[in-house]
């Protein structure tokens, strides 16, 4: 069996790429294949087209108070009122293009949770009752569109796999949990048990985070490689989407929920029976999620190798 990789240290490398998103993103995958290439693991890259939203400034103002805040949006605009304040916990279509002011209850910072198709900053939830409270609130943010190849990192049987595994390396804020946590994970198993290449294909992919997709913003990594690879999902026996491990024991199930939330396939109900989901504490990543709290401290050596035996026993 070849070194393993320590998994905590190769979090706190990833996270150092933060925030993942589009030229961030990019060095993030030449990391990621360097890596590979050092241990002697060939890769393939599957390129694809894609569009991330570029906050170049939010400011929030309540009653001339400046109230600290974060662009969530994919178009620029202007947020007049206290009309829309939503908790970021909820996300629906309808919400999409409503100009409004989120906020994650579950934390303490500015959370990033969702984004919208119209103007929209997100605050902390302790800035609340300042807004709630206010007389004269408006927000406004300043959004450009970024075009730009990203890649799927393509490891192991390309041609037949019984198991294909997936994982997402960008990020929206540092993404320690979100999901630097998969992929330290996933890059072990391939360092450390290479004899599982022979029956299983690993999908590092980017551009999970965000994309100007509708009404499902997030997945476009995934959605790419069923474009083009469509036909080795409908053979192979297992998928395994590995994200947020490492911050409590991790779970293996088949949750529809989640299972819509980690891997939104354009032809979901086709491959629905076949996905297993591999996660960690939702409640302790609500607390950091899409957030500068989302940092190596909440990850532990334990809990990462939890979850690195547990998508090993899947595929075995």
């Amino acid at each position: 069996m070849a070194q393993a990789i320590n998994l905590t240290q190769l979090v706190g490398e990833l996270i150092a790429f933060s925030y993942r998103q589009g030229d961030q993103e990019a060095a993030t995958a030449d990391f990621i294949i360097a890596i590979l290439s050092e241990h002697g693991i060939s890769v393939t890259a599957h390129d694809f087209s894609t569009s991330v939203p570029r906050v170049r400034e939010a400011f929030l103002t309540v009653d001339g108070k400046s109230i600290p805040c974060g662009g969530c949006s994919f178009v620029s605009g202007v947020i007049e009122g206290k009309d829309h304040i939503i908790s970021s916990l909820v996300w629906a279509p309808a919400l999409l293009d409503v100009p409004n002011i989120s906020f994650n209850p579950q934390c303490a910072g500015i959370s990033l949770s969702n984004f919208y198709f119209a103007p929209a900053v997100a605050i902390s939830r302790e800035s609340v009752p300042a807004v709630l409270a206010g007389q004269n609130v408006r927000a406004e943010v300043n959004v450009d569109k970024y075009d730009f190849r990203s890649k799927n990192i393509l490891v192991g049987n390309t041609a037949n796999p019984r198991n294909i595994v997936f994982t997402h390396y960008d990020s929206i804020h540092t993404g320690a949990v979100d999901n630097a946590s998969g992929v330290a994970v996933v890059l072990n198993a391939l360092v450390a048990r290479p004899e599982l290449l022979a029956h299983t294909l690993y999908v590092i992919a980017g551009n999970e985070e965000l994309s100007y997709d509708r009404p499902t913003y997030w997945g476009r990594g995934y959605r790419a490689f069923e474009r083009d690879f469509g036909s080795l999902l409908g053979k192979c026996e297992k998928i395994i989407v590995i994200d947020s491990v490492g911050n409590g024991p991790a779970f293996v199930d088949q949750n529809p929920e989640l299972v819509y939330l980690g891997f939104p396939l354009s032809r979901i109900d086709s491959f629905q029976k076949k996905i297993w989901m591999i996660y960690g504490d939702m409640k302790q990543l609500m607390r950091v999620y899409h957030s500068p709290l989302d940092t190596a401290d909440g990850v532990t050596e334990e809990f990462l190798q939890d979850a690195l035996r547990k998508m090993v026993r899947e595929l075995a």
